[in-house]
């Protein structure tokens, strides 16, 4: 029994250190980009090429876009199934470096943080719901009484 309750411990500890580090992980890749988002400058991209990459199942997206008569074309950061050739989307450059692009995303980060609020509430559920049942049986020696 013992046991039992030490590997359910252990179980629930785990979730909820993977959802704290979750929650943490997301934080601060929100806050990279939201810093990324109001230091760099957007601008209008086009999308020229998505290839399939050799070596990870996914995509290669390209985009082209223009800077003081200057054309840029550069490899995008992320793929989502809605980019098709053609279409056109808001990036933000680096204004040191502009072949260092950004799009905006909070899906990414909602679904990051999310999930980390999910496994937080799996992992501390059972501490929560046992603090009550011991503080019951604690007011029940107390009183000799149910409440």
């Amino acid at each position: 029994m013992k046991n039992k309750n030490l590997a359910e411990c252990i179980l629930f500890s785990v979730f909820m250190i993977i959802g704290i580090t979750f929650i943490i992980i997301g934080g601060i890749w929100y806050y990279i980009v939201r810093e990324k988002e109001n230091t760099w400058v957007s601008t209008q991209a086009t999308i020229i090429d998505i290839e399939k990459s050799e070596i990870y199942n996914s995509k290669i997206v390209w985009v082209e876009f223009s800077i003081k008569n200057h054309i840029y074309q550069v490899e995008l950061p992320e793929y989502y199934s809605s980019m098709k050739i053609g279409k056109d989307i808001m990036i933000y450059y680096n204004p040191s470096n502009p072949n260092e692009i950004i799009i905006k995303n909070f899906l990414g980060h909602l679904i990051f943080i999310g999930m980390g609020v999910v496994f937080t509430i799996i992992g501390l559920t059972p501490t929560i719901l046992k603090l009550f049942k011991n503080r019951k049986k604690k007011n029940l020696m107390r009183n000799g009484k149910k409440n």
